[in-house]
């Protein structure tokens, strides 16, 4: 069983690693450069802040659900934590997805849950963030339908995404808050009694787990508020940097042009979904009348706050969680 997991862990890592090469090999840093000289660094420094204030929002909503699972919440762990899953998600492709298995084993780790416990804070986290956002991306597609050339192409795929986005939601939350449904799905399966065995008991636990988790119904309708609040964040960022290039725009364009384009860039391509993020946004902004060149540039931009400083900020944290863990180990 144990080897069973490192190796996971070390195709995992391996993943990781050629997430990693594609990264640096499609990133070219001058492009980078060249962008940041043309921003007020003000506007920059504020969208980066924002962005910190943006992990610490949802560290205290990891924190928070480590609580309702019924272990003790720690702010700092789960920051560190998340830290983990952010710098996975980046070398993954599409946008905030790719590093849930990663999340998984920190929680293990760092809070000493059993492997049902670690599931299901991941799955219920992940189910309220998207579901708020789903409901932010729906607006928004509303709201380019009534305000944008509805014969446009774009607009007729974005329909289609959302729907596909909606369906596989529904299914998914289907299957994690009904485990009922898939304890008769493996009893029918036609595999090897004790691997049979371990699946069912795997399934109590989770079912149990659950159960404990749906306690308080008030504190999930709290978790999903504080996904909406987080998510909005990101169209304040987007007008923030917006306005940096002199860029006025109605708050509900900006909005819809953000969430689609994260809608957009969960289609997995390229690790960080670089590229298709990009050329999503500046799609999104013809649409809204915005030349293509500033298009091009507050794309950059927002992408370098929101990924690059992110990216960047999470792997220098961990690199200093590891340098006191091994300074603490020489002391003693």
């Amino acid at each position: 069983m144990l080897n069973r997991k490192k190796g996971i862990k070390l195709v995992a890592y391996v993943i990781l690693a050629i997430g990693f090469i594609i990264l640096a090999a499609q990133t070219d840093v001058r492009e980078i450069i060249y962008y940041l000289s043309l921003i007020d660094r003000k506007y920059l420094l504020l969208g980066m802040l924002m962005q910190i204030f943006t992990m610490i929002l949802l560290a205290i909503q990891w924190s928070s659900m480590v609580g309702m699972a019924g272990f003790q919440p720690n702010f700092t762990q789960a920051f560190l934590m998340n830290a983990v899953g952010n710098v996975a998600d980046a070398l993954n492709p599409g946008v905030k997805v790719g590093g849930e298995y990663f999340r998984y084993d920190q929680l293990r780790n760092r809070f000493g849950m059993l492997s049902e416990d670690s599931i299901l804070v991941v799955a219920l986290q992940k189910l309220v963030s998207v579901s708020a956002f789903f409901l932010l991306a729906s607006m928004s597609l509303v709201y380019l339908i009534f305000h944008t050339d509805t014969e446009s192409p774009l607009i007729a795929s974005i329909s289609v995404t959302i729907i596909v986005f909606g369906s596989i939601i529904t299914l998914l939350a289907f299957l994690f808050l009904k485990p009922n449904l898939l304890y008769k799905l493996v009893n029918k399966m036609k595999v090897k009694e004790m691997t049979k065995d371990k699946i069912c008991r795997f399934l109590n636990n989770y079912h149990e787990a659950l159960d404990y988790f749906k306690k308080d119904n008030f504190k999930i309708v709290v978790q999903f508020a504080l996904a909406l609040f987080i998510w909005v964040f990101y169209a304040v960022k987007l007008h923030i940097v917006s306005k940096a290039f002199g860029i006025e725009m109605n708050p509900f364009m900006t909005a819809a042009i953000t969430y689609i384009t994260y809608m957009i860039g969960m289609i997995p391509l390229l690790p960080g979904s670089i590229g298709s993020f990009e050329a999503g946004m500046i799609a999104l902004f013809a649409l809204a009348g915005i030349a293509s060149s500033f298009a091009v540039s507050v794309s950059v931009v927002f992408r370098i706050v929101t990924f690059w400083f992110e990216f960047a900020f999470c792997a220098f944290v961990l690199v200093v969680e590891r340098l006191f863990k091994t300074q603490k180990k020489c002391v003693e």
